[in-house]
């Protein structure tokens, strides 16, 4: 057996093997969720996946709110000349 065909061999396997990773992949992960991916695809959505209106939900900012104890407590930035 010549090099090339050897390495021709060794690429087909190696494909195969990806192959069969990338089908096991899809199996474990997409096959539990199908009948809800179909559901989904066909307009029957999930009440539980549709995100609240913005009235209903609580004014959310980048920092954390502090309660009115909590802000009196914290000292203020002072400025030294």
């Amino acid at each position: 057996m010549t090099r090339d065909t050897f390495l021709h061999i060794v690429g087909w396997l190696c494909l195969i093997a990806i192959a069969e990773v990338a089908i096991f992949t899809l199996i474990e992960t997409v096959a539990p969720q199908w009948r809800r991916i179909w559901r989904l695809a066909t307009g029957h959505i999930d009440p539980a996946s549709i995100p609240p209106a913005a009235s209903d939900a609580r004014a959310a900012s980048a920092l954390p709110q502090r309660r009115g104890d909590e802000a009196a407590a914290a000292p203020a930035l002072q400025v030294l000349q």
